[in-house]
């Protein structure tokens, strides 16, 4: 059974006001959370799915 956990959850460093003031600029700290999207997170497992089946159809999976 493979389990993962999503993007900012579990073992992911925090984003703080600190953090994200590291960002140069309004569009640079833009561009680094569309990575914690849900769409971002879903194209992460189609990456791994491929990969591990290359030649499978899509997979149902279930989360909570």
């Amino acid at each position: 059974m493979c389990t993962s956990l999503q993007r900012g959850t579990g073992l992911s460093t925090p984003l703080s006001v600190s953090s994200m003031s590291q960002f140069k600029s309004a569009d640079d700290l833009a561009d680094f959370l569309k990575y914690f999207r849900a769409d971002s997170i879903v194209n992460d497992a189609e990456f791994i799915r491929v990969r591990l089946v290359p030649n499978a159809g899509p997979w149902t999976i279930l989360g909570q």
